[in-house]
């Protein structure tokens, strides 16, 4: 004989509408009044105005970027150009030689070298 499962009660839909048209929404919809905030507790809270820019940048707080001069190790695209080994190229960032470490070599040996072979030197364009 095959028995029936018993399905769990089911909510009275209609009971849970009706309480919910009769229930009086205030606020944020849970029932409960927001407080009541006063104009100087907005004010307190509000963000102050950005102030003015300055009208010329200050050159104190420009960053001094520290440079190198580099030989090229190999062909190496840096920015928009192109170098070729043994050129020697002064002004690069600090941040651009960690980058290309395996390309540049910044030791004053390897520079002497590029420049006594020929290397022409040019200045970093980023």
């Amino acid at each position: 004989m095959a028995t029936k499962k018993q399905s769990a009660p089911q909510e009275d839909v209609a009971t849970h509408q009706a309480l919910a048209e009769s229930a009086e929404l205030v606020g944020d919809g849970t029932g409960e009044a927001l407080p009541e905030i006063s104009q100087d507790e907005i004010d307190a809270a509000a963000v102050p105005a950005a102030p003015e820019p300055p009208a010329e940048p200050d050159p104190s707080l420009e960053a001094s970027v520290e440079t190198s001069t580099v030989r090229v190790l190999c062909t190496t695209t840096l920015g928009a150009n192109r170098y070729q080994p043994n050129n020697v190229i002064e002004g690069v960032p600090a941040d651009v030689l960690s980058q290309y470490a395996g390309s540049l070599d910044p030791h004053p040996d390897a520079i002497a070298f590029a420049k006594a072979e020929g290397g022409p030197t040019l200045q970093y364009e980023a």
